[in-house]
């Protein structure tokens, strides 16, 4: 009994100043020893304080970066353009006697057989005949393409070109039904047949009719051309058979004479047949612009007439 007494005598004595009333101890702060606590921190939570205290990186103004951009873009396209404008000077030697050939990607030369030149005599004059249509046959004075090829090159020339003519023709054989069917005559397969045989009959017989000054005037150009003495054919038609939707070619006949390809090819065999030992060259057309309904202009690269675009012939 006194034990119990004794026990509850020590339950019921005050609590310790130390100790709130739910147990925890009471820490006078001024003693407390901040300095070992902050020790105690972990390395982790000192990082995350620095990740937390606010950037100040420097940062460049968007209109700054802009204006940058735009000065950069401005002083490459004046340096390129003063680079480009200053170009070289480039000479020919006609002289050079070279036997390799500065062309284009795009050209395409195969060498004259040899065999082919046997047996002819060199005059020692390079004699060019021309055959073709308008960019020939517009200008036949000294200015004109013909003469200025020959004042450039030395070359004895001959500009037997008609006007309105074209590669193709309208029928496979020749017919005098329709005012395109007479005009076959002055195309390019008509032209190189007449100077195979040596009959130029339908022509003149035409031309009266055509009261064309520059038509009469390559008739008797070709005419009185000796072709003994021509070294070089040279062809050149602008975009007239792509303009006049002229087929390019025909898969099942390659000297189909309606077609652009095809008549190139069966002309530049009747020269071959009769006069092997000459130099042909064909210039390709040039680009066009084509003219549509509206009168608009249209890129001839671009545009399709029903048998491709200029590009294709």
């Amino acid at each position: 009994m006194a034990d119990n007494n004794n026990m509850k005598k020590e339950s019921n004595s005050p609590e310790p100043d130390y100790l709130d009333s739910d147990g925890f101890s009471l820490i006078d702060l001024d003693d407390y020893d901040f300095s070992a606590a902050e020790a105690s921190v972990p390395e982790r939570e000192e990082a995350f304080r620095e990740e937390d205290q606010p950037s100040r990186r420097f940062h460049l103004n968007l209109h700054v970066i802009l204006a940058l951009v735009i000065v950069a873009v401005f002083a490459t396209g004046i340096f390129i353009l003063l680079r480009w404008n200053k170009g070289t000077l480039t000479t020919w030697d006609r002289d050079d006697d070279s036997t390799k050939f500065d062309v284009e990607v795009q050209d395409v030369i195969f060498s004259l057989n040899p065999a082919f030149l046997e047996g002819r005599e060199d005059d020692g004059v390079t004699t060019i005949l021309f055959l073709g249509d308008d960019p020939l046959s517009d200008d036949r004075t000294e200015t004109g393409i013909a003469e200025r090829i020959g004042e450039m090159s030395g070359a004895t020339v001959i500009n037997a070109s008609f006007p309105s003519s074209k590669v193709a023709c309208e029928n496979a054989t020749y017919s005098t039904s329709t005012q395109e069917g007479i005009d076959d005559a002055f195309n390019l397969y008509y032209v190189c047949s007449a100077l195979n045989r040596q009959d130029f009959t339908a022509m003149e017989n035409i031309a009266p009719f055509k009261n064309d000054p520059s038509l009469t005037a390559g008739l008797e150009a070709l005419k009185s051309t000796d072709m003994d003495k021509v070294d070089i054919l040279a062809i050149m038609y602008d975009a007239v058979d792509y303009l006049e939707g002229s087929p390019v070619d025909n898969a099942n006949n390659d000297v189909d004479i309606q077609t652009y390809t095809g008549s190139l090819k069966a002309s530049i065999q009747l020269i071959q047949e009769e006069y092997p030992y000459i130099r042909i060259v064909f210039l390709s057309p040039t680009f066009a612009f084509y003219v549509d309904e509206d009168e608009k202009f249209q890129n001839g690269a671009m545009t399709d007439l029903g048998n491709g675009t200029i590009s294709t012939y």
